[in-house]
């Protein structure tokens, strides 16, 4: 019977490489990754039409007037990279989206509306993540190798 030699390295290599996904310097690893994209989505973003609304001041509970406020961009600051709350074994997850108390609005510029003053669609979410798709792997890819080689 023949034996294969190195099989226990291996194996300590496999084990190490599997807590290696789990830990949260591999989802912080994710998290850049996510970052890069987040970056994209808002330089991507457009930015409207100046809004301003009304704005209550309040000094000690007591009403004293409003002021302006300038609401345009908000799409461009609603960008957020996060980790799922629930991780699985061996499945961490990030994921990038927009801060909807922010910017509720994103879906109704990427798609458009119909409605009372309809707007054309201006899709800036989906060709921006199909212009990622090519970098990601390789993005992906060099974090693996940073942190696999630290871990073997």
């Amino acid at each position: 019977m023949e034996q294969i030699l190195g099989l226990p390295e291996l194996d300590k290599n496999i084990q190490a490489l599997i807590r290696e996904i789990d830990s949260d310097e591999f989802v912080t690893g994710m998290l850049q990754v996510g970052a890069v994209l987040r970056d994209e989505l808002k330089n991507a973003s457009p930015i409207g039409p100046v809004s301003n609304s009304k704005k209550q001041v309040k000094l000690n509970g007591i009403s004293v007037g409003t002021e302006l406020t300038n609401t345009q961009g908000n799409l461009k600051k609603s960008w957020r990279e996060k980790k799922f709350k629930s991780k699985r074994i061996g499945n961490p997850a990030v994921w990038v989206a927009n801060d909807r108390k922010t910017a509720p609005h994103a879906h109704l510029v990427e798609y458009g509306h119909g409605g009372i003053h309809p707007a054309p669609a201006h899709p800036f979410v989906r060709p921006t993540i199909d212009r990622f798709k090519g970098k990601y792997a390789g993005l992906v890819a060099t974090m693996l190798r940073e942190r696999f080689n630290r871990t073997i």
